[in-house]
């Protein structure tokens, strides 16, 4: 069994991912499923030829073992948004969970219910992977330079981008753990502006850079905890947030970049993204533990 925690799971990219990473899953399975069967078939061919005296055995009926079953949480505040996304998981098992990010200090109680909530799915399972994919976010203030600021609205920002990132980091560690999982994995999903500055993205720039520091030394502390993490820059994004960004940012250059790739046709499709992290994901030997990797570098 594997099981599968995407943050911000209700809509965008959050959705697509687990979308994706059902069917990628779901399709593997399946081809695991016809080659067992085919090889059943096989031996049984060959025992039947070689021992014409014997009595045929049926043919092996391969069944999904338990390794190749997956749990999808979804995670987000709108619980309409999550249970609607949910229907759309034909095939996972899935499980929603309305958390507010935002709230950093009720976040542990939560994240405590949902272990409790978890332990019960997973339990009598073996479970090979535990994925999370911190995709939530928000964009910040993109309208002003950083000495334009209204400082009192930051503490709320990196408590949102960069706090409960960190606490869902860490209590998914443990949550692992605690499953049995034998590996897991971290996915940040991340932006070219966490290595990259740009004029008007400093908060945002500052928050993408911490979450990609933060996993680069996870990936350290834990390598020999069969541990992997990932800082995932999807792209430039077809999206609410990049609807945002054109009609928010302060710099015209950037804006008219930005309207001109959307006019195009040349921003990237959110199931394009998610799919190019999916196959990473489950691609042995596909990227470095703790590394950037950018949608337009990933193979």
């Amino acid at each position: 069994m594997q099981v599968v925690i995407v943050t911000g799971g209700g809509k965008g990219l959050g959705k697509a991912i687990a979308l994706e990473y059902a069917a990628a899953t779901a399709t593997a399975a399946a081809a695991a499923t016809a080659t067992a069967a085919a090889a059943a078939t096989a031996t049984a061919a060959a025992t039947a030829t070689a021992t014409p005296t014997a009595t045929a055995t049926p043919t092996a009926r391969a069944t999904p073992t338990a390794s190749e079953s997956v749990v999808v949480v979804l995670l987000g505040r709108e619980l309409s948004a999550l249970s609607a996304a949910a229907a759309e998981l034909t095939q996972a098992t899935c499980v929603v969970k309305a958390v507010d990010l935002t709230q950093v200090r009720t976040l542990p109680s939560v994240l405590a219910e949902l272990e409790t909530e978890l332990a019960g799915v997973v339990l009598g399972n073996a479970v090979t992977r535990a994925v999370l994919v911190n995709n939530a976010g928000s964009l910040g203030d993109i309208a002003h330079t950083v000495q334009d600021y209204d400082v009192g609205a930051l503490p709320a920002y990196f408590d949102m981008n960069v706090t409960a990132f960190a606490q869902l980091s860490s209590w998914f560690l443990k949550l692992g753990k605690t499953i049995g999982a034998q590996q897991r994995v971290l996915v940040n999903v991340s932006s070219l502006l966490a290595v990259q500055p740009f004029p008007y993205w400093g908060v945002y720039a500052a928050g993408k850079a911490a979450r990609d520091q933060l996993y680069a030394v996870i990936a350290k502390e834990e390598e020999a905890n069969s541990v992997l993490t990932l800082n995932y820059a999807p792209g430039p994004l077809d999206n609410d947030m990049q609807l945002a960004v054109r009609s928010q940012i302060g710099d015209v250059a950037q804006r008219t970049y930005y309207t001109a790739a959307f006019n195009d046709s040349k921003l990237v499709p959110m199931k394009d993204s998610a799919g190019k992290l999916v196959h990473l994901l489950l691609t042995p030997g596909s990227f470095t533990s703790g590394s950037h990797v950018d949608f337009y570098d990933a193979k």
